[in-house]
């Protein structure tokens, strides 16, 4: 889910193969990448409060007071996003298909 991360500057890079993903056939199927939010936490928060959605919502409204703004990172292997951490981000929703070699891995 959405998150920050105490990092400043982080590099994710995607490994698995191209062939994997199903986006570059279907458009309309998720891209798989990483989708970055123009907002970070507000600094009177702690890790454990900007580090899961699923334990504090309030993150939400943080991303909707910058109106949502954010730039997705499309999936495509070896490819790095070297970015700031602190501000929100998660993983876009994916549709890889079957299989062990298959499966969506990222580097952090």
């Amino acid at each position: 889910g959405i998150h920050a991360d105490d990092a400043q500057v982080q590099i994710n890079f995607f490994l698995t193969p191209d062939e994997g993903n199903t986006w570059p056939e279907d458009p309309s199927a998720p891209g798989g990448g990483l989708v970055i939010f123009g907002a970070g936490p507000p600094s009177d928060w702690d890790f454990d409060r900007y580090n899961s959605v699923s334990k504090n919502p309030e993150i939400l409204d943080v991303v909707a007071s910058a109106g949502n703004w954010n730039i997705t990172v499309p999936y495509k292997q070896n490819r790095a996003i070297l970015f700031d951490s602190t501000y929100f981000h998660k993983t876009d929703d994916i549709k890889f298909r079957k299989g062990y070699t298959n499966r969506r891995i990222n580097q952090i």
